[in-house]
């Protein structure tokens, strides 16, 4: 188990920005090359740097240039940057590997895991509405509104690699002589398999609803989830209204999660030694991404 803080305290009690990690494992060994491993994993951050707009004028009629709160100074839009974002993150996380013998090995992770933060990324693009930084802190002077799932939050994420040397050829079980031999040996299959959820996003009214300058959210007054969704209609529409007008909606950040992904890499390859040095090998490779062959090449390359 091991647990690190960061952190940074000044002579007039101003904390800066720190981060808290913690993580506890244990392992054990179920027979003879095979490896179990749980663990668990989290970490908090306090005052972390973000950004936001830092001349929001409060929702009201009227330009939003001339209501700004600083127009003493200026009537323009302010990126203001400051330690104001708090994250956290838990994830359990358990592992099966088998060593690799007999020309086998493989690796099974699956991780469970909860990230939340008031903002992911300091996006510094001035102006930028519904970024994923500054442009969507709807408002900046209640921050602890964006506090959702982080925008990279992936709750369940499985992946399983391994590498197989088929079983012929010489030194195999199969095929160890003849013709046989010298064209099925020495070939080896490897691969991973990623099953991921969905990333989480955020609804926003695609007008200026609170008339202050910023992204605006509906109001939500349902889950908005669906049981069956379809491409066509990936949530329900209807948990979803418009606020009244000047009013900012209470729907939140990153409430809603987009569809999961499946990924499949495999790797055929086979090396062949060559007469003329007996550490320079022949190696053909072909490689399918996503069960896409995009790239098939030979080359040769030395152990040395």
């Amino acid at each position: 188990m091991t647990r690190e803080i960061r952190s940074v305290r000044l002579p007039n009690g101003v904390t800066l920005p720190y981060v808290e990690q913690w993580n506890l494992s244990v392992q054990k060994e179920l027979a003879k090359n095979f490896v179990w491993e749980v663990g668990y994993v989290g970490n908090h951050g306090v005052k972390l740097y973000g950004a936001y707009e830092g001349n929001q004028p409060v929702p009201a009629a009227g330009s939003v240039t001339s209501r700004r709160p600083l127009q003493s100074i200026t009537a323009a839009s302010i990126l203001r940057v400051e330690p104001w974002v708090n994250s956290s993150f838990h994830g359990v996380t358990t592992k099966l590997e088998r060593r690799f013998a007999g020309g086998l090995s493989f690796l099974g992770v699956y991780t469970f895991g909860r990230a939340l933060d008031m903002q992911t990324t300091i996006d510094l693009c001035d102006g930028c509405t519904n970024s994923s930084g500054n442009g969507a802190v709807v408002d900046t002077r209640n921050r602890r509104l964006n506090y959702g799932l982080s925008d990279s939050h992936t709750a369940h994420r499985f992946v399983l690699s391994g590498l197989w040397e088929l079983p012929f050829g010489k030194g195999r079980k199969m095929l160890t002589q003849g013709a046989g031999a010298a064209i099925a040996g020495g070939w080896g299959l490897s691969g991973i398999t990623t099953l991921s959820g969905g990333l989480p996003y955020t609804l926003n009214l695609n007008f200026d609803n609170a008339n202050t300058g910023n992204t605006n959210w509906p109001n939500r007054i349902a889950s908005g989830k669906l049981d069956n969704p379809t491409v066509s209609r990936w949530f329900d529409t209807s948990a979803f209204v418009f606020p009244a007008q000047y009013v900012q909606g209470n729907a939140g950040r990153n409430i809603l999660t987009g569809p999961g992904t499946v990924s499949t890499d495999l790797s055929l390859q086979r090396l062949f030694p060559l007469p003329l040095r007996e550490s320079l090998r022949l190696e053909f490779r072909a490689e399918a991404f996503n069960l896409s062959i995009v790239d098939t090449s030979i080359a040769a390359t030395s152990s040395h």
